[in-house]
């Protein structure tokens, strides 16, 4: 997708953006004043200018058409990328070492295209290397993801309703960002870094995804070795 991003950014950094149904469950159960959570946007329609409200008019226009409930951005993407490798193998390890660091490999039948995902179990950290043909890695990492923001994605994913979910931080688009749609019988993962300029995107099978998902809570909820300090990758 095309960076539209203007050569300084804007200040609301600490701002949020949820999914579009989860902006709708946050209208219907607003927080009580004693629950400290982020400032968050519901969606572009509901704030002031539309597309040229300044906390969101940096983003890249498909972003924007996303937050402005205009299209199907997973079907608009799947449609971008076209016929994405089917990951249906899935294989999980653990590194022993501190900090420890689990992986999880999804590939294809064929072994010719894979993902790899890493996580800090001490940190959450999570880094994406997309693969192909074991000659070109692109490699992806989320900066700055709370809890809140890796489970409302978990959980958006194991509903399985086609519904896009954005796993991003208070950085936004600013940093690398995951999305993942889950439907019935597959779920689209795509990855973007527009200060880098890459994107990659996978299919993976329904049980494949499952697993996945199923790994990535049980590391993510995980006290695991909460005492130790993050160190860097």
């Amino acid at each position: 997708m095309p960076d539209n991003r203007p050569d300084r950014p804007p200040s609301y950094d600490d701002v949020t953006i949820p999914s579009r149904s989860t902006a709708a469950r946050q209208r219907a159960n607003p927080p009580t004043p004693s629950e400290h959570s982020a400032p968050t946007i519901p969606n572009a329609r509901q704030s002031a200018g539309g597309e040229g409200n300044p906390v969101y008019r940096d983003a890249p226009w498909l972003i924007q058409r996303f937050l402005n409930e205009k299209f199907d951005l997973d079907a608009e993407l799947a449609q971008r990328f076209g016929p994405m490798p089917l990951l249906s193998v899935a294989k999980f390890r653990t590194f022993n070492e501190r900090p420890r660091r689990d992986i999880a490999t999804l590939t294809t039948q064929d072994d010719s295209a894979r993902l790899l995902i890493e996580v800090d179990v001490a940190s959450k950290d999570v880094q994406l290397v997309y693969g192909f043909g074991g000659m070109l890695g692109m490699r992806f990492r989320p900066e700055r993801l709370t809890n809140k923001d890796r489970l409302l994605w978990l959980e958006t994913l194991r509903r399985q309703t086609g519904e896009t979910a954005l796993l991003w931080s208070q950085a936004q688009w600013r940093s690398d960002y995951v999305i993942g749609a889950a439907h019935t019988y597959h779920t689209h993962l795509y990855s973007f870094s527009h200060q880098r300029q890459l994107e990659a995107g996978v299919r993976l099978r329904s049980d494949t995804a499952i697993e996945l998902l199923t790994w990535l809570d049980r590391l993510w909820k995980s006290d695991l070795e909460n005492s130790s300090p993050h160190r860097p990758w």
